[in-house]
């Protein structure tokens, strides 16, 4: 045998990767302000009639010259206010001030002067006035008129403690004449007319014995004092001592009656009648209706107020009365402690 050798060529394959880096390149940008000038001030005052000025109520640096000019009162448009209900909103629109994104600029006015007193009623002018950065001025004014209502008079009622025991207000004062008038020994209960205390000529003030709890109080010397106070803030006191007698309690209810009395109604048919009486406070009322034998025939259950009931003439069980007397007796209480009944007598006529 003869060994023979044959060579076999065998490629081979090398696959080379080339990478190529492109760097990648961002902008950041940078925000710049731009302030709001505020090239005017503007100053805000208050005059009298007279051309005094009584209040300065603000001076600030404004973004632009004064454009509509608005008051408010408890947010209505109004050039008339109060001070005592509410204060002058002053809203100067289409200008910001520093510190405020708002559009416009808002001030309050409580009608004071600059030593923070209540001003009297009348006419006043708010007067705006408007500097630029060169110093020329523009002056805008706008009427306000002040309405004021602390013009009262006030009877006040204390103890030999000088405990408060009543407060009594009227609002017809009578300028800054004071006189006041009332007998040295007072009657009050039951039974007694009111406590009239004239405070000036013609002009009083009555007193029904009672404190602010509705009970009438008790014998003893109590000091009046009346404080009558005007428009334009004058104020003027009055004291007198006085010694008060009690007669009794007043009572609870009084005037108790029903009607119509007697009630007429056909067989058949329906009637009504109202009892009513006059309560001396707050409380609550039982009336219970009996025939002659005794019997309750109906029970209600109301307040002392309002003063008055109606009765359908039905019984508990929701038949008609039947002709006959009744008697109505009234039981009432009050809020703070007394007691009282009273009786009421009446006749019920049904036509067959």
């Amino acid at each position: 045998p003869t060994l023979t050798h044959t060579p076999t060529m065998t490629p081979t394959f090398t696959t080379t990767s080339t990478f190529t880096d492109s760097p990648t390149r961002s902008a950041t940008p940078t925000l710049t302000n731009t302030p709001v000038p505020f090239p005017y001030v503007v100053k805000v005052q208050v005059y009298n009639a007279a051309g005094e000025k009584i209040k300065l109520i603000g001076e600030m640096p404004i973004s632009a010259n004064l454009g509509q000019i608005l008051t408010l009162v408890s947010g209505t448009a109004s050039d008339t206010f109060d001070p005592s209900d509410a204060n002058l909103q002053i809203i100067m629109q289409g200008i910001q001030t520093i510190g405020s994104a708002a559009s416009s600029t808002a001030l309050y006015w409580d009608g004071t002067n600059d030593g923070g007193q209540a001003i009297s009623q009348g006419l006043y002018f708010v007067k705006f006035t408007v500097t630029n950065e060169y110093g020329q001025v523009n002056t805008i004014i706008k009427e306000i008129n002040i309405l004021s209502s602390p013009a009262y008079v006030r009877l006040k009622i204390y103890n030999s403690a000088g405990e408060l025991v009543r407060t009594i207000n009227s609002s017809n004062p009578p300028g800054s004449t004071i006189s006041l008038g009332v007998s040295d020994v007072v009657l009050v209960g039951k039974g007694s007319a009111a406590v009239q205390v004239e405070y000036a000529p013609g002009q009083i003030i009555s007193w029904d014995g009672n404190n602010s709890d509705g009970r009438t109080v008790d014998s003893g010397v109590y000091e009046m004092k009346v404080e009558i106070s005007t428009a334009t803030g004058y104020q003027v006191v009055a004291t007198k001592s006085v010694t008060v007698l009690n007669a009794g309690k007043a009572g609870v209810i009084s005037g108790q009656k029903v009607y119509p009395n007697p009630v007429v109604f056909a067989n058949g048919g329906t009637a009504l009648a109202t009892i009513q009486w006059t309560p001396s406070g707050q409380g609550s009322m039982t009336i219970s209706i009996y025939n002659l034998a005794g019997e309750l025939v109906r029970k209600f259950e109301t307040g002392l107020v309002p003063n008055s009931l109606t009765w359908d003439m039905t019984t508990v069980s929701g038949q008609p009365v039947t002709s006959g007397f009744y008697v109505i007796v009234m039981q009432a209480k009050k809020d703070t402690g007394e007691i009282d009944m009273k009786t009421v007598k009446m006749s019920v006529l049904r036509k067959f």
